[in-house]
């Protein structure tokens, strides 16, 4: 199935296609909640998955007339593909004692359904409406699920194996041919690969690793196309195109002939953190290196986030990351024996940013 067709159905994969509305009792519609975060359900947009939704929950709205029979909601959900693998196949009884009613119309939830292991994949959520054990409505939705976490790897796992190559395909996981990501060369798709370390996740980082030693260059866009749709699903596109400005940013302002933008120091952090709001070079103070400051209004622990480069002798223009006051990052509390030369010197003006290493010590 072509990604375009995929996301067209999934546009309108809220609507529950009632097999038989003319019945009295009936299915009026289902849809899928979000219920990773407790007590705070919330529907998920064209029924996808991301990698965060750890735990979902199916919300089914009937309309039942004569409450005095036996009516159940029977749940399957199954992998849309030619053998139709059933993840989960439960019947809930409607107890109408319990349920609040309007105009004869009542909703229904299943328990809360653990699909932090289900891998990537178009699956289909089936719902039936059972009177007395046997199906008398019923409705199908489309659920897609993008798990980075066993997905990928499991992908890069098995390269070589063709049959499940052609699997995904199947199921419309590969198949880009249609997107933005088809145009590049495939040594262009490589080098964009490299350019998302900055930002990837720790384990998009594991796969990043794997795939540029696998060299292949199915997998290569596929995880690239993921890569975007996963942080924008609706245009990933654009997404990827916002983040190449800044690459190109990066590129004309801190690289090198020899390093690439995005793989300096200080690429690396306007790429994770976005611009600097507030910054600072200083070329020639005298006793110290000289050395930048960018500041971050974003606050951490009651601080200001603050990052320090400095130009040693033996790195020619480039500055490298000397100390930093964001947690994950590099903090080195030796950072004034490195920057400056002059102790008996009080006024630099680095401490307008940072404070003396005796008073970071006591943090």
């Amino acid at each position: 199935m072509r990604i375009l067709s995929i996301i067209f159905l999934l546009l309108f994969a809220n609507i529950g296609f009632a097999q038989n509305n003319s019945v009295s009792n009936t299915i009026i519609s289902s849809s899928i909640l979000n219920t990773t975060l407790a007590n705070n359900a919330i529907e998920l947009a064209y029924n996808f998955c991301d990698s965060n939704v750890l735990q979902i929950q199916i919300e089914t709205s009937v309309r039942i007339l004569d409450l005095n029979k036996n009516y159940s909601i029977q749940y399957i959900i199954a992998r849309k593909n030619k053998a139709a693998t059933v993840f989960l196949d439960t019947i809930i009884a409607m107890n109408f004692e319990q349920l609040i009613s309007q105009k004869n119309i009542y909703n229904i939830k299943s328990n809360s359904i653990n699909i932090n292991t289900l891998n990537t994949g178009n699956y289909t959520v089936r719902t039936f409406l059972l009177k007395n054990k046997f199906a008398i409505d019923s409705s199908t939705i489309l659920m897609q699920r993008w798990n980075a976490k066993y997905a990928v790897p499991d992908v890069v796992n098995k390269i070589a194996d063709t049959n499940y190559l052609n699997q995904l395909q199947q199921d419309g996981v590969i198949n880009i041919k249609n997107t933005f990501v088809a145009k590049y060369p495939a040594s262009t798709i490589i080098n964009y690969l490299k350019a998302l370390t900055p930002i990837a996740s720790s384990t998009e980082d594991k796969v990043l690793g794997k795939l540029l030693a696998q060299k292949n260059d199915t997998l290569n866009r596929l995880f690239f196309y993921n890569f975007w749709q996963n942080r924008n699903k609706k245009n990933p596109k654009a997404e990827w195109e916002t983040y190449a400005q800044k690459l190109n940013y990066v590129a004309s302002n801190f690289g090198t002939a020899g390093i690439a933008g995005y793989a300096t120091d200080r690429g690396r952090i306007y790429l994770r953190y976005g611009e600097p709001h507030k910054f600072e070079t200083v070329s020639n103070e005298q006793g110290a290196l000289p050395y930048e400051v960018w500041q971050y209004d974003a606050i951490v622990n009651g601080k200001e986030i603050t990052f320090l480069f400095v130009q040693s002798g033996n790195m020619g223009s480039q500055l490298s990351l000397l100390h930093s006051t964001m947690p994950g990052e590099l903090f080195n509390p030796y950072w004034m024996s490195t920057l400056i030369r002059d102790n008996t010197k009080t006024d630099y003006r680095i401490f307008n940013y940072l404070q003396a290493p005796s008073e970071l010590n006591n943090r």
